[in-house]
């Protein structure tokens, strides 16, 4: 009575809700409950089934247990070790009471020990398990192989990232070697309770909504052939893929990035700051919900639903809510990349049927666009924010304060038919190899992806993400929102072509995360002090090939890893990623899970083949300027409907780790061979590693095609590439039929060449040339 006086006096001193004083007092109360039941005889006085109802009671009164998928747990059949993500104290009395029959748990030796777990070893069977000791993995087999069930959590720890962490191969080697299916378990909710290890945990709900996803068996299948050390290698890999795809599968994308963005807020909490920019506009949840809200309602008066609305705007916390204000109106946002001519501009909104564009007068401004305004002035209405903030009035005020409290009911007020397979967002492709054209993400596929990437990395919601890429790029659209819905601090800068000013401002920041191109990186590092980069922990590089030199002047330099990934528009857009787990240098890394992918045979390449891709991350469609309007999906002949055909030359080794060659159109045929074209640049590279380097090839009458190489560098001369090309041994179709040098390389703001202008710039040199030869000729 005194001890218990005591407690509840040091619980209301500490200001714990009465809620919370309960949850504590009935927990505390079956612990003693469980300690004074391992004495009892050995006769069970209270029954399993009971106490499991007990238990049943309590979990579904407090944490409302949804189970799904259980048809699963029996289609598995009596032989099956089940693998479960490992998120608090609570998981393994949670599966003991939510899944059928009487589980067998391995349990580490030294948690074995501890007080508070002897009285459930008393209720459960368990296995105490030591990593040094081989004879009770031999003893799970035995059970595994009398038709039992055992659960094994594969990370061997409670997570303290709420993400996978390490996962080991035992699990998997005792179902190779008992004949058993891998069951996989997800379990959710728990991790933002008092009973989980998270660090940072972003805010501790004492009974949030638990979910089990049980997903279907799955048997790991190694070559006989393999010999005990491979076999366990590819039974491991097998093993994460299987946990990353069980977070994939169980996580929900099937609804719209608003209703997201209204989870996160309850999530992490309305307060939390989420939005930062350079001319230090600071947005919590709630007043970017708000502000959303504000500005959807003053375009609400001049568009109408689902048309498509353009958005001129640089990185910045206007652009990310002019973007969430049309998502909640239900306008189709296209990000319009203001660095293209004036006539790719206007081709690429009458493609998608753009009426308004929608941009800032200070922008203009500062960005020096008075010309690229002035002319679209004269095709399309221009709306600028400034204008919209004059017409403000106190009722769409107190509307949008209103809403930005009260956000669920609002949107569904807004937006009746909230589809998550509907138009996002429209983006255009960078145009490397041709005219640009539109590619329409939808709600589902820009979540998909999120989900995908948030299975195999480590987000923290104490991370800082500093974001520098614009967004009409697909990278830099995504990465704002992916941080977004996970909680994660974002910085948004205008321009990634400040090089002495970003390091110092991620200095500032603190940033943590960033992702960029190699291009910028480079160049990043080469300005920045050693100090500038101390708080980054993670780097991911895309959109291009990540250079060598540029891997190794971060790491000599700062003491850095960069990671490298592989995307397309089209894939909304990350396809594979190096991450801390799996890296492989000169690799993109291995594929995200949930995508189906199938290398297809390119006549003429032995090494490597074409990459197409099936997956909920997979584009709505294109618009083509010869169809505008109208979506149309994708298609790979001889695959079917919803696949989609990168263009890529790849090759994809043992591991699941991907090796860009080119692109199918990166490729020349010479005398019936294919020569890449990107290898000829890193050749040049190789020889200046500080020039800018740009193949390209052109008709030729007696080989069929001959490349050219444009370079900015005096360096890079023919003598000097056939002497590399040589001694690389490599074929001497390797050697360009010209090196054209030029002041400067064309290139877009997102660092990839642009290899249009280019072949423009050499056929007109060419030309030029060509007529010089025939005057001189005739003279």
């Amino acid at each position: 009575m005194i001890i218990s006086t005591i407690i509840l006096s040091i619980l209301f001193k500490l200001e714990c809700s009465i809620p919370f004083i309960i949850l504590f007092i009935s927990l505390l109360n079956l612990v003693v409950a469980g300690y004074i039941y391992q004495f009892l005889p050995s006769v069970k006085i209270v029954p399993f089934v009971i106490l499991r109802a007990i238990f049943r009671f309590f979990f579904d009164k407090f944490y409302r247990v949804e189970i799904h998928g259980l048809q699963n747990f029996i289609n598995a059949g009596k032989r099956a070790v089940i693998v479960a993500n490992h998120i608090s104290y609570l998981d393994s009395a949670l599966l003991t009471v939510y899944l059928p029959g009487k589980l067998i748990f391995a349990i580490n030796t030294h948690v074995a020990q501890k007080f508070w777990v002897k009285p459930f070893l008393t209720v459960v069977k368990a296995y105490p398990i030591d990593t040094s000791n081989a004879s009770a993995t031999r003893s799970l087999i035995a059970e595994v192989k009398k038709n039992r069930k055992i659960v094994i959590f594969p990370e061997g720890r409670i997570s303290i990232t709420g993400s996978l962490m390490k996962i080991y191969e035992g699990p998997g080697m005792i179902a190779d070697k008992s004949k058993a299916v891998i069951l996989p378990i997800r379990i959710d909710g728990l991790q933002y309770t008092v009973f989980s290890k998270l660090e940072n945990r972003p805010k501790t709900t004492i009974f949030p909504k638990v979910k089990i996803t049980v997903l279907p068996p799955v048997r790991i299948r190694p070559l006989p052939e393999l010999d005990f050390s491979e076999r366990r290698k590819y039974i491991s890999h097998k093993l994460y893929d299987i946990m990353t795809e069980m977070i994939f599968r169980s996580s929900d994308y099937n609804q719209t990035i608003f209703q997201s963005i209204i989870d996160a807020s309850k999530r992490y909490g309305p307060n939390k700051l989420i939005l930062q920019d350079v001319a230090n506009n600071s947005l919590t949840y709630r007043q970017c919900l708000v502000r959303s809200f504000v500005l959807g309602r003053l375009l609400s008066k001049v568009i109408s639903p689902g048309n498509y609305i353009g958005i001129m705007l640089p990185n910045s916390a206007a652009a990310t809510v002019t973007l969430f204000a049309c998502m909640a109106y239900n306008f189709i946002p296209t990000m319009i990349n203001f660095t293209l001519g004036i006539k790719s501009i206007v081709s690429a909104c009458r493609t998608v049927g753009i009426n308004i564009i929608c941009t800032s007068r200070l922008f203009i401004e500062k960005a020096r666009l008075h010309e690229l305004n002035y002319q679209l002035n004269k095709y399309f209405r221009i709306i600028y924010l400034e204008d919209l903030r004059e017409n403000l009035n106190l009722s769409t005020k107190i509307a949008g304060w209103i809403a930005g409290f009260f956000p669920r009911a609002s949107y569904n007020i807004i937006n009746k038919n909230n589809d998550g397979n509907s138009r996002a967002v429209a983006l255009f492709t960078a145009g490397t190899e041709q005219a640009p054209k539109a590619v329409v993400l939808s709600h589902n596929n820009l979540l998909a992806n999120k989900n995908q990437v948030v299975a195999v990395t480590d987000l923290s919601t104490s991370d800082i993400a500093f974001n520098a890429l614009p967004m009409f790029h697909t990278f830099g659209l995504s990465g704002t929102i992916l941080m977004m819905l996970s909680g994660v601090r974002t910085f948004l800068y205008p321009s990634p072509l400040d090089y002495r000013a970003i390091p110092e401002m991620i200095y500032d920041v603190g940033a943590t995360i960033m992702f960029s191109t190699s291009t910028f990186l480079n160049n990043y590092a080469k300005y920045a002090h050693p100090y500038d980069f101390y708080s980054l922990r993670r780097i991911f590089a895309g959109a291009e090939k990540l250079r060598p030199e540029t891997r190794e002047l971060w790491f000599k330099k700062h003491g850095i890893r960069i990671f490298e990934g592989y995307g397309a528009t089209e894939a909304s857009p990350v396809i594979s990623a190096n991450t801390p787990m799996h890296d492989k240098p000169d690799t993109v890394g291995r594929i995200m899970p949930g995508l189906k992918y199938k290398v297809l045979e390119v006549e003429g390449i032995s090494d490597g083949g074409k990459l197409c891709l099936k997956g909920p991350n997979i584009m709505l469609g294109y618009i083509l300027p010869s169809n505008p309007g109208v979506i149309v999906p994708p298609r790979v002949d001889g695959l079917g409907d919803r696949w989609y055909d990168t263009g890529d030359i790849v090759t994809i080794d043992d591991e699941g780790y991907i090796t860009i060659k080119g692109r199918v159109r990166r490729f020349a045929k010479i005398a019936g061979e294919m020569v890449s074209l990107v290898v000829i640049e890193d050749i040049a590279s190789a020889i200046d590693i500080n020039s800018k380097n740009a193949a390209v090839y052109i008709e030729d009458e007696c080989k069929g095609e001959q490349v050219i190489l444009c370079t900015d560098s005096n360096i890079v001369t023919q003598d000097q590439f056939t002497k590399h090309v040589l001694t690389a041994g490599l074929s001497k179709l390797y050697i360009p039929k010209r090196i054209i040098h030029i002041s400067e390389i064309p290139y877009f703001a997102t660092g990839k060449a642009d290899y249009v202008s280019v072949s423009t710039i050499v056929k007109d040199l060419l030309s030029a040339q060509t007529k010089k030869s025939e005057e001189n000729s005739i003279k």
